[in-house]
C-alpha cells in the first residue's frame, strides 16, 4: 500500500471510530506540500473539536495568482483592501492539534472546517502592531480565553504571506 493511502486509511479510521491520534507516525507523515494536500484530497470528516479560533481575515482587491517569486510583505499587503474579523472552527483528528505540525495539519485538512465572517475592522489596522494585539474570548460570560496576534507564525501578516505563497 502507498504511504498515501495508508495515511488516508488511518486518518478515515479514525474519523470512522470517533477517536483521535496524538500524531501521525513518523513515516505517514507527508514529505512536501503536495502529498500533505494530496492526502487531504480524500478526506472528509464531522467536526470533531471543541475549537474556536479569533481570525483576522484579509480580504483581497484582486484575483490572486499563483508565481514563482514568492510575494513581499509590502505586495502582500497592497492586495488587501479590508480586514474583517472572524472566527474559524478548525477540525483534526490529533488529539493536540497546536503540537502536530504543519503537513500533518494539512494531509488532514485540520483548518477552516467552519468559519463565520464578522464585521470589518477600521483602517486603522494598518498602523496597528497586530502580533501585539490582544484577543479575549467569552463562552456564556464565564470562561475567559485570552490569546495574541503572535500566535499564528508569529503574526497576521506572516499568516497572509505564507497563504498568498502557497496559494
Amino acid at each position: 500500500m502507498d504511504k498515501c493511502r495508508e495515511t488516508v486509511d488511518l486518518l478515515i479510521n479514525c474519523m470512522g471510530k470517533g477517536r483521535s491520534i496524538s500524531e501521525l507516525p513518523e513515516r505517514l507523515v507527508p514529505p512536501s506540500f503536495e502529498e500533505a494536500y494530496s492526502v487531504q484530497a480524500h478526506i472528509e470528516k464531522p467536526n470533531n473539536l471543541m475549537v474556536a479560533e479569533p481570525e483576522f481575515v484579509s480580504v483581497f482587491n484582486t484575483l490572486i495568482e499563483p508565481r514563482a517569486q514568492a510575494y513581499t510583505r509590502a505586495e502582500g499587503m497592497e492586495l488587501v483592501s479590508e480586514l474583517k474579523l472572524g472566527l474559524e472552527f478548525p477540525n483534526s483528528h490529533y488529539m493536540k492539534f497546536e503540537t502536530a505540525g504543519e503537513l500533518s495539519l494539512i494531509a488532514d485538512n485540520a483548518c477552516a472546517h467552519q468559519f463565520i465572517l464578522g464585521p470589518t475592522a477600521s483602517e486603522i489596522w494598518r498602523d496597528l502592531l497586530l502580533p501585539e494585539h490582544k484577543i479575549i474570548g467569552w463562552i456564556s460570560s464565564k470562561l475567559k480565553y485570552e490569546g495574541i496576534g503572535s500566535n499564528v507564525l508569529g503574526g497576521p501578516i506572516n499568516a497572509l504571506l505564507w497563504f498568498l505563497n502557497e496559494a
